[in-house]
């Protein structure tokens, strides 16, 4: 059943508004919303309440998200107040925070909307319930501090009247009894417990009971360093004492406990009895425990938002660079080496690792959401294979992914399973998914990989909370133990399976997880099926064809790319002129206008960019042709725009076989 929610959404967008309220929907939320974009308008629907949260955005035409905090505020109510926002800076981010924000969320990842409203309406529980709790202790400090006065005088009355003082006890001990706290009066010298209430659980007079036998279940004082004794203190004080203590419940179970005690003093000033109620603070420190295990998470997703950005900035196009260096002077050496010399194999190697270490950076922006995947029609069948032969060459290079004790089967469904995929992608997560395994089972086992058809329907989704009705292809990967974390803490950087959940989003799919103790760990994933035919995945050699005689003027920064770039084309036949940055390509072709038919441009250089360069060039040739090549992902020089503007683009790092094609078909179309 979907959980009821009063939501109170303050956004000037309708579509925006519907499309977090649809988000809580598919989390399992039955949001009851109103949207308002004014502030009269939010006075209005906060005095028509009660309302169980509230979703603001920060940038509205009349007021700010900060604006709308404090009108919110300013009704002295206490309610979840999550921003969301297209937009927010880290300083304004913790402006907001400190303002009284319980959390902000981007518009473009609502997928952290659901999980930030169920905590935030669990901790406003838990708020509320500490303020009934702070009020019932300061109402039964206020009655325990006048009975302690009523004691006093009692005792007084008890020289004068045997019977009064009876009569005074027999009051006392009701109106003890009547407190839903447990409290005592214990002796100071014998620590016996001379008055104790039901809640106590041990009725109002029990008879030679000690505190540490009432509370802690032993026969001796508890003396803990880490846990003082409050009566302890209060004899060293004689003072009011407030303290955490544990205590242990009927069936030996530990409750951590907040100790009130009052002292009783005798006409010289020595503690005789004290008095104490206790307040059972196990569900408070449960839930502190909680935040601060939020908060942990918290600061780990700003290190994997930190890395991402690292990588994105810069890290991926150096590696691209070199990678293209490696795969291109490797390639040109294997295009003139035998296949039964030595070294052929060593080559192949070489090349083998380069692809692996393109999958690698490609995984790394994958988790920074800064890789476009290359989706194709593939078959999953043959993807599984594949990945049977990279676990035995993983196993070579870096003395094996899985250990001897543990058997790799593989159970695949007949026929062809089509998926739009990249399969480079979706090897690596079969990898990662692999390693955990191994990991988690120390003693041996079995790992599992599977396929079959799967069909998903409404049912589906009303009972697991995710997914869209249609036909998948299932990948299963089981393996005998339950599935943990496999780092201490403060290891490892959570990559793996972040990597593994961004891949799987990209390509429209689904990823979830069952494991439990005794039974084993299953990884489910979803992937769309497609008709169609899959693609030819291996590398055609090159053939004379790509060849040609025409002049090629390259414009690349970095000089180990520029050298084997030139060195390919020039093998090729064709004429280079080379070019370090934007203005030299432009001065290069001023020199050689009617020789040059086509200009290969890397993106981003310095002093002028490829983009600024062919704008100028185009003046002086307006039908001159290009073709576009960079290291950067995608976002940081918007691929979108070179791609929507009709310019031709290969992204590095590319074979020697396909920069080739892809100038010949530039040259011959």
């Amino acid at each position: 059943m979907a959980n009821s929610l009063r939501l109170l959404i303050i956004e000037g967008k309708d579509d925006d508004a519907l499309l977090e309220v649809e988000e809580l929907r598919e989390w399992g939320f039955d949001p009851d919303f109103q949207r308002v974009d004014t502030a009269e308008d939010l006075e209005v629907a906060l005095q028509a309440g009660p309302w169980d949260a509230i979703l603001a955005d920060d940038n509205m035409p009349s007021f700010t998200g900060l604006d709308a905090l404090r009108i919110v505020r300013s009704h002295e109510i206490d309610i979840p107040f999550v921003l969301v926002s297209g937009m927010i800076g880290e300083e304004r981010a913790v402006e907001a925070m400190k303002s009284g924000v319980n959390d902000y969320i981007m518009k473009g990842n609502l997928a952290r909307l659901a999980p930030a409203i169920e905590r935030e309406l669990r901790e406003a529980t838990v708020r509320r319930e500490r303020r009934q709790a702070l009020d019932s202790s300061a109402q039964l400090e206020q009655k325990v501090a006048e009975r302690t006065a009523a004691l006093s005088a009692e005792i007084e009355e008890r020289k004068r009247a045997e019977k009064t003082v009876q009569q005074q006890r027999q009051f006392l001990e009701k109106t003890i009894e009547s407190l839903t706290h447990p409290f005592y009066v214990i002796d100071a010298h014998d620590r016996t417990i001379l008055l104790a209430n039901s809640a106590s659980g041990f009725g109002v007079t029990p008879s030679e009971t000690t505190c540490y036998a009432l509370t802690h279940k032993q026969d001796q004082p508890c003396n803990g360093a880490s846990c003082p004794c409050p009566l302890d203190i209060m004899k060293k004080t004689r003072e009011r004492v407030t303290a955490e203590h544990s205590h242990y419940d009927s069936d030996g179970n530990p409750r951590c406990c907040e100790i009130h005690g009052y002292p009783v003093l005798d006409d010289a000033g020595n503690l005789v009895q004290m008095i104490a109620y206790t307040l059972d603070i196990s569900e408070r420190k449960r839930a502190e425990a909680e935040r601060k295990k939020l908060e942990e998470q918290l600061h780990h997703a700003q290190k994997m938002e930190a890395l991402g950005t690292l990588v994105g900035g810069g890290i991926a196009h150096d590696f691209n660079n070199i990678l293209t260096a490696i795969i291109g002077f490797g390639s040109l050496i294997q295009m003139d080496t035998d296949k039964a010399d030595p070294r052929a194999h060593h080559l192949d190697e070489i090349l083998r690792a380069a692809d692996r270490a393109v999958n690698l950076t490609r995984s790394l922006l994958t988790f920074g959401r800064k890789q476009m995947i290359e989706a194709r029609p593939v078959n999953l069948n043959g993807v599984i294979r594949d990945v049977n032969e990279i676990i035995r060459d993983v196993e070579k290079m870096l003395t094996r992914l899985l250990r001897e004790d543990i058997e790799l089967k593989t159970s695949l469904a007949e026929g062809n399973l089509m998926v739009m995929a990249d399969r480079g992608q979706i090897q690596q997560v079969l990898m990662d998914l692999a390693t955990n395994a191994r990991d988690a089972m120390q003693g041996g086992g079995t790992l599992t990989i599977g396929t079959m058809a799967f069909e998903m329907d409404e049912a589906f989704d009303k009972t697991y909370g995710y997914g869209k009705a249609g036909e998948y292809a299932l990948i299963m990967v089981s393996y005998s133990e339950p599935f943990s974390t496999t780092k201490e803490v403060g290891k490892g950087t959570g990559l793996g399976l972040s990597a593994c959940y961004g891949i799987i989003k990209q390509h429209r799919g689904y990823i979830d997880c069952y494991s439990e103790p005794g039974r084993g760990t299953t990884f489910r994933i979803y992937l769309p099926r497609i008709d169609a035919v899959e693609e030819e995945a291996k590398s055609v050699p090159p053939a004379p064809s790509l060849g040609g005689n025409e002049t090629i003027l390259l414009a690349e920064d970095d000089a180990q790319v520029r050298i084997v770039t030139r060195m390919t084309l020039e093998t090729f036949g064709y004429e280079v002129i080379e070019a370090a940055n934007g203005k030299e390509a432009i001065a290069r072709f001023m020199e050689h206008e009617d020789e040059i038919k086509l200009i290969i441009l890397n993106v981003i250089m310095p002093k002028m960019n490829g983009k600024d360069a062919y704008d100028e060039i185009r003046k002086l040739r307006p039908g001159a042709m290009a073709l576009f090549t960079s290291g950067y992902p995608a976002d940081v020089f918007h691929q979108e725009d070179v791609v929507e503007n009709g310019f031709h683009f290969i992204a590095k790092p590319s074979t020697p076989t396909d920069l080739l094609r892809k100038v010949r078909g530039l040259l011959d179309g």
